[in-house]
């Protein structure tokens, strides 16, 4: 192939390397992919193809769906995590008589029963 090349580029004609050294190609089957191949078992396979790649799309989406809920329901169980963390210091420290109710009220915080029965009550 490199002295058809080098004679292509002396003589300035247009000569195919490959297919000089190859040869013609045969009838039944495309250089490079066997017998039984031709253009149109190949075009055929390829236009196949596009309806698997659609589906795949289909797939990826349906999985971006599901975790964006569950992204959702993760963020709602750290907000009602919270709550509880929450409830429970204000109990205790009720508890040790370090925080009075009446503080409570006027910061608009729910006492430890009252949040638990809120939460209790969302969650049925």
């Amino acid at each position: 192939m490199e002295e058809i090349e080098k004679q292509m580029s002396t003589n300035g004609q247009s000569v195919d390397a490959f297919s000089a050294v190859m040869g013609p190609e045969h009838p039944g089957h495309l250089r490079l992919y066997g017998v039984g191949v031709t253009k149109t078992t190949l075009k055929k396979k390829v236009d196949n193809s596009e309806p698997t790649l659609n589906a795949t799309n289909d797939v990826v989406q349906q999985m971006q769906e599901r975790m964006q809920k569950m992204e959702k329901q993760m963020e709602e169980q750290r907000r009602t995590m919270r709550q509880e963390v929450i409830a429970d210091v204000v109990a205790q420290l009720q508890h040790a008589g370090l925080i009075d109710p009446n503080i409570l009220a006027a910061l608009s915080v729910p006492s430890p029963r009252e949040a638990t029965s809120a939460q209790t009550a969302e969650q049925g």
